[in-house]
């Protein structure tokens, strides 16, 4: 049974705590500000299914797990914010 700790800090922080550089993180502010109030929650969940075949390839087990979820958002980029949201 795998618990969604390692999206909290996303959706808490808007992903502050996980995107270093702040013209990518203002970008996602424009986006969540003008959009639904869930929409960071929606966007954590986008997030995750837009890499499901690569978690799903993986073993299930927690620390394997937890570092594929923590490395989720380090991909994120100006593209792959778009691609996330047309999604």
């Amino acid at each position: 049974d795998f618990q969604p700790f390692f999206a909290v800090s996303w959706v808490l922080t808007w992903f502050a705590h996980s995107i270093d550089e702040p013209r990518l993180l203002l970008r996602l502010y424009d986006f969540f500000l003008t959009s639904h109030p869930l929409m960071a929650l929606y966007f954590s969940t986008a997030l995750v299914l837009h890499d499901r075949d690569e978690i799903l390839a993986k073993r299930s087990e927690l620390s394997s797990m937890h570092g594929i979820m923590n490395g989720l958002s380090a991909k994120i980029t100006g593209k792959s914010i778009e691609s996330i949201v047309i999604e």
